[in-house]
């Protein structure tokens, strides 16, 4: 029984010592990159863990673990190390995912783009874009190259939303979750920067104004999904008590 009790406390310290080395596992997702809207895009350290961003326009403000931008035409681009986005070229094999949580707070009247906020990623030497409208009938519009496009998603954007962009390698092309429901809404990229990031911007327009929340954004060059430390700790549990069971039988 000693034996058996000594191996359960040593899974149970396998389980605990895990959880931080494997940080950047969240959801049973390994995650290359992520960034926390705890620390403004620039001030980020500049890690894998925390990428830094090139802000233009408008003001970021970090408040309760988020950051709100606001003012005019406010946004992020290039995230530093930018390897750690990088989509690569097509036909390397590898898919991709990015996701991000976000809602609206404001947003202008601008009748050439009208969305509270827009995220952009070039992927595979493509660009996606992704435009939340607040205004009347809120939706997403997902979106190949520049905004506004016609695949659109009703969806009140003024509420947080974990929105995922799932890109397959294979054809070039990206499909729209949203809560963790598949929208249907599928997008081939069209032009514009590989391996890059951008979002916060409300429109192309100068005059463009308003506010959106961001909790973070995260992005993996793997579509490998795994077990969490924690489960792999519960499962050498159950199999250390269900063979001290066996052995009791017996």
């Amino acid at each position: 029984m000693k034996s058996i009790l000594r191996l359960v406390l040593l899974t149970v310290a396998f389980g605990l010592f895990v959880v931080p080395a494997q940080a950047v596992i969240i959801d049973g997702v390994d995650w290359t990159s992520i960034w926390e809207g705890d620390v403004t895009p620039a001030n980020a350290p500049g890690t894998t863990l925390n990428p830094n961003f090139t802000e233009f326009g408008g003001t970021f403000t970090v408040n309760g673990g988020t950051t709100t931008t606001a003012g005019t035409n406010a946004g992020v681009a290039n995230p530093f190390p930018s390897t750690s986005w990088a989509g690569g070229t097509a036909g390397n094999g590898t898919d991709s995912t990015v996701e991000f949580r976000v809602r609206v707070l404001s947003q202008g009247s601008e009748p050439g783009q009208p969305y509270g906020t827009a995220f952009f990623t070039g992927w595979n030497g493509e660009r996606f874009s992704i435009g939340l409208n607040s205004l009347g009938t809120k939706l997403v519009d997902f979106g190949g190259g520049g905004l506004p496009g016609t695949n659109t998603f009703e969806v009140d954007t003024t509420q947080w939303n974990v929105y995922r962009v799932v890109y397959f390698d294979s054809t070039n092309s990206a499909s729209l979750y949203i809560n963790g429901v598949n929208t249907g809404l599928t997008q081939s990229g069209s032009g514009g920067p590989a391996n890059t990031v951008q979002f916060a911007k409300f429109t192309s327009e100068v005059s463009a104004t308003g506010s959106s929340e961001w909790d973070y954004v995260r992005w993996t060059n793997s579509s490998a999904v795994i077990p969490e430390p924690t489960s792999l700790a519960l499962l050498g549990l159950t199999l250390v008590f269900g063979a001290a069971a066996g052995r009791r039988r017996r």
